[in-house]
């Protein structure tokens, strides 16, 4: 959601115009992978090798991990970035609010049972306690951020329409 809107110019659905956030419900690492030809080992090397040069996605091969950049990894060589997976709960914009809090409960109480709990993490995921306005802003800083990322590379030209 927050990387699509800054990839098109007219991505037909705007999150903070067309949706309610409800909750945010669990979070997962993506995985940054190389083909094992690069000599980069994270992100922050990896970077560092290709910044200004087109670099092919190459074929059929070995892969090597570079990280899996999720709030608890650490282990980007990037401090501070994340790169995350979102299972959340939206619904049509102008929602009622009574309505919108009472599903953010209910979803935030499932979310602390131990069964559903170990479930996520069974499942590699991270269970978000959060509301309404606390996953809004999170959208609101992710979209910010991967414009910050996406615009100044150009990658936005790439997926625009031809």
């Amino acid at each position: 959601m927050a990387v699509n809107q800054t990839l098109y110019e007219e991505p037909g659905c705007i999150a903070q115009r067309d949706s309610t956030f409800v909750a945010n419900l669990a979070s997962s690492p993506n995985i940054s992978v190389a083909h094992s030809s690069k000599p980069a080992s994270d992100l922050k090397t990896y970077f560092a090798a290709y910044k200004g040069k087109a670099v092919p996605n190459g074929s059929a091969g070995e892969a090597h991990r570079l990280t899996a950049a999720g709030a608890r990894s650490g282990r980007a060589g990037l401090p501070g970035f994340e790169d995350c997976t979102w299972t959340s709960l939206l619904g049509p914009a102008s929602r009622p609010a009574n309505i919108v809090k009472r599903l953010n409960e209910v979803c935030n109480n499932a979310l602390r049972s131990a069964g559903l709990r170990d479930k996520h993490t069974a499942g590699g995921l991270d269970a978000v306690l959060n509301t309404p306005a606390d996953f809004a802003d999170c959208v609101k800083r992710e979209i910010a951020k991967w414009g910050g990322i996406t615009k100044p590379t150009g990658i936005a030209q790439q997926w625009a329409p031809k």
